[in-house]
């Protein structure tokens, strides 16, 4: 099942077209750009039937969270893990090189369109900043991020988060899917490439104006009342917002990134949120229950570069049977053979 996402010549001459493909549930599965002759319109007597659908990208995988043994013994103590507010992650462009794509993606539909404009508006707002007239988004947008790698045994990431020795903790996509359908989180790969980043921006727009048709004149007679028009705003927005947090500079490609993410909006109310202390600034987060037994029975742990790998493995499995009666965690040591030098 396919949608047209852009109709376009072919590079070998004739029409072509780029599709997205969805599943049963309506989830993505590929963009691909195919001739007009492989396309077949649907027809009025024809019914759909269902098979299973397997493909390497498809199938289940460890996720790993690079942290360090202080934070792993508090997660595994306290069952819960924190999520960050986005302004505070490693990446100094986090955020707004996403709503920057997005507003120069805008400026190429159609500028008189009046849900075009108030779109454009409020990402120019964003990017523009508090000092040129603009808002200031790390004061008032209540995203908070907690990030996990493809890979559980990275030496950039072993640097970046736990530089004097930690671990990888790693559960399965499919466990951390549920987990965040279960507590209003989204959960999304990153994309680093400009053309996926593009691909994903102009999917967004398409949906937003699929989903608001009559957004097109705000006004009583198209039989759209103010209040309503607002509700479509805000929803674009918000989707806007939460697609452009997953957009990140190609530099950090390979951490292979996912985000359970939250993007709520601001209430001024701040008992939900916490704060913790790194070792120069303090930190805003959000928890995320860990409390699932079942999560924990699919647990595994890479500890990180040390000259005590066995004996830190052997730590890890004793803290989780204490804690969380787990037998089964999968824990092993890196492979990298790195070790701190002092001066």
């Amino acid at each position: 099942m396919a949608t047209v996402v852009e109709h376009h010549p072919m590079p070998g001459g004739g029409d072509g077209y780029s599709i997205e493909v969805f599943d049963a549930l309506g989830n993505t599965i590929a963009v691909m750009t195919l001739p007009e002759s492989h396309i077949e319109p649907l027809k009025q007597n024809e019914v759909f039937s269902a098979r299973s659908l397997t493909t390497p990208d498809q199938g289940d995988f460890d996720l790993y969270h690079y942290t360090t043994p202080e934070a792993l013994k508090e997660i595994i103590e306290k069952r819960q893990i924190w999520a960050s507010l986005i302004f505070f992650l490693n990446d100094s462009e986090e955020w707004y090189l996403g709503m920057k794509l997005f507003e120069e993606r805008l400026k190429l539909v159609n500028p008189q369109h009046p849900l075009c404009q108030h779109l454009l508006h409020a990402v120019e707002s964003a990017t523009e900043g508090e000092e040129r007239g603009g808002f200031a988004p790390e004061k008032s947008l209540a995203m908070y991020v907690c990030s996990f790698s493809r890979d559980g045994d990275l030496l950039s990431q072993w640097r970046a988060y736990c530089p004097k020795g930690g671990f990888a903790l790693g559960f399965p996509k499919s466990k951390l899917e549920s987990l965040a359908k279960d507590q209003h989180f989204v959960f999304r790969p990153c994309l680093y490439e400009t053309d996926d980043q593009i691909r994903i921006v102009d999917q967004t727009l398409k949906r937003i104006w699929a989903d608001a048709p009559q957004a097109c004149y705000p006004n009583q007679d198209q039989g759209l009342e103010s209040k309503e028009y607002g509700q479509i705003i805000n929803k674009s927005i918000w989707e806007i917002m939460r697609t452009a947090a997953i957009l990140k500079h190609r530099g950090f490609r390979e951490e292979q990134e996912w985000r359970l993410a939250s993007t709520l909006e601001y209430t001024g109310e701040s008992e939900q949120i916490e704060f913790h202390a790194n070792e120069s600034i303090i930190v805003p987060h959000r928890v995320i229950d860990l409390s699932d037994a079942d999560l924990w029975n699919h647990v595994s742990i890479v500890v990180g570069p040390s000259p005590h790998k066995n004996e830190s493995e052997k730590v890890v499995r004793d803290l989780l049977w204490s804690k969380r009666r787990v037998l089964t965690a999968k824990i092993r040591s890196s492979t990298i053979p790195y070790r701190r030098t002092y001066a």
